[in-house]
């Protein structure tokens, strides 16, 4: 049987759909070069990776408080390497994303702690840029404070002040502001003779730590009399 003979149409056809795919390609490549080329114009253009600013937050840590750095990249940096040193001592190594608003840095300090970071800025090549190193120490934490048993029997109000400090210092009490008679002792217990008192009666005690660290504990005490009785 005779071989079908091949048209010219069908040839001219193939080498045409040959030679487009060919075009698309060298366009594709040649698209792909001129976007690298941009790229690297673009990093130049930006300069070499540099760190803008370092911030701690806040501004003064205190003992147990968790500490955060805010890390404000330039130039071609998109991201940082972070070193953290406790009393010159390495404690975290971590990587910051150049996105986010915080790095978190932990609460595990205390007061009198020296805190040290060094941040290295990166760019998306793996080139690096200078670091820059910030410092600070934790301070003493004032003491907490909370208002509990509160209790009025007769004329005679009592009240107790549970407070603790952070660093485990001594711990003072004091009326600050408080009707004629209202008394707190050192161990936070309050007592008060009400008599025929009634109406508001506003409340602040300062509980201190032995470094001076303060915290104020405010409120009201309500007297009214009903039916012969008085009461909080």
């Amino acid at each position: 049987m005779p071989a079908l003979p091949i048209s010219n149409s069908m040839a001219t056809g193939k080498v045409t759909e040959v030679r487009r795919v060919t075009l698309l390609s060298a366009a594709l490549l040649l698209a792909m070069g001129i976007l690298v080329m941009c790229s690297i114009a673009s990093a130049a253009d930006e300069g070499p990776p540099r760190i803008k600013d370092v911030k701690f937050s806040p501004a003064r840590p205190e003992t147990g408080g968790l500490v955060k750095l805010r890390i404000s990249l330039e130039g071609s940096a998109s991201r940082a390497d972070v070193k953290v040193f406790k009393n010159d001592e390495e404690v975290q190594s971590s990587l910051y994303d150049g996105i986010s608003e915080y790095l978190e840095l932990g609460n595990r300090f205390k007061a009198g702690d020296k805190l040290k970071v060094e941040v290295v800025p990166i760019d998306s090549g793996g080139t690096v840029g200078r670091s820059v190193t910030k410092e600070i120490e934790i301070a003493n934490a004032p003491p907490t404070a909370k208002l509990v048993d509160q209790k009025l029997t007769g004329t005679s109000y009592t009240a107790r002040i549970e407070s603790t400090d952070p660093e485990g210092d001594p711990i003072s009490f004091a009326v600050k502001q408080g009707p004629s008679g209202f008394a707190v002792d050192q161990k936070g217990n309050l007592k008060w003779n009400v008599g025929e008192a009634t109406g508001t009666f506003p409340i602040e005690i300062s509980i201190k730590d032995s470094h001076g660290a303060e915290v104020i504990l405010s409120y009201s005490i309500g007297l009214r009399r009903e039916q012969g009785r008085s009461g909080p």
